[in-house]
């Protein structure tokens, strides 16, 4: 579905298409294909979110680029749904997307935002699967860091 949708934007970029609109047409077919591949694997009750980081979570997908990806919720969560989250990523990969993946609680989120590579990504997080409840703990974690 990516490589049909990446057929399109270089068509179009070659018309002379607006790069920047072209990378977020990508990211959001992207969005798309990971969302259904999320609902294919996981409950819906799962307790788990997800969210787009990096350059990704800008809304940024270059060509070949990573797609960084935040799996956030508390570690029973994390725990119940370990096999789900593996057939998840293994999905996403024979799908050919090139991802990675970190899975983290709000607090496993605080402590490695000490990092200011991590702090970037997890400042530029943006939602795919998240209810307000799980925006509100992530930014919370990130802003509480001290």
């Amino acid at each position: 579905a990516l490589q049909q949708a990446d057929a399109r934007l270089y068509r179009r970029f070659d018309q002379g298409d607006n790069i920047e609109r072209l990378l977020a047409l990508r990211a959001r077919a992207a969005d798309h294909l990971i969302r259904l591949a999320w609902q294919r694997c996981l409950p819906a009750d799962s307790g788990l979110s997800l969210f787009a980081v990096g350059g990704y979570g800008r809304g940024e997908l270059f060509p070949r680029s990573d797609i960084d990806l935040l799996v956030f919720g508390d570690p029973p969560a994390q725990l119940a749904h370990e096999a789900a989250l593996a057939r998840l990523f293994a999905l996403l990969w024979d799908c050919g997307l090139a991802v990675s993946h970190a899975v983290r609680s709000a607090l496993q989120c605080r402590e490695a935002a000490a990092d200011q590579t991590v702090l970037t990504a997890l400042i530029e997080a943006r939602p795919i699967l998240a209810d307000d409840a799980a925006r509100r703990a992530l930014r919370e974690a990130i802003d509480d860091r001290e």
